[in-house]
């Protein structure tokens, strides 16, 4: 028997699994993989004011506060997403709840 591996030359493609806004900040959360090789996930992030409809990674001061809360949603999210590492999912609840604390002060 031979113990030479067969290398998987497919690409990994990846399709939308979530999205989270605030104000004129957006995000979209990407899911990659499957039940057997497992889940993987990226997201971007990109304002997009109503004015123009125009999506940009550039952001004004204005944008601080709605971005913090699209990083508490997206935390949240991939605290939840299926077959999340346990320490990652951990870490992300951690982040979520502090952001939570911290946009409650915020009016």
């Amino acid at each position: 028997m031979s113990d030479e591996r067969k290398v998987s030359t497919s690409i990994q493609h990846f399709r939308l699994y979530r999205a989270a806004g605030s104000g004129s900040v957006a995000s979209s959360i990407w899911q990659g993989g499957d039940e057997v090789r497992g889940w993987s996930y990226q997201f971007n992030l990109f304002q997009m004011p109503s004015a123009t409809g125009r999506a940009s990674h550039l952001f004004q001061p204005e944008d601080l506060v709605p971005l913090l809360r699209v990083c508490r949603e997206l935390a949240q999210l991939l605290a939840e997403a299926p077959a999340m590492d346990p320490v990652m999912q951990h870490q992300l609840d951690g982040v979520a709840a502090r952001l939570k604390i911290l946009l409650r002060t915020e009016t």
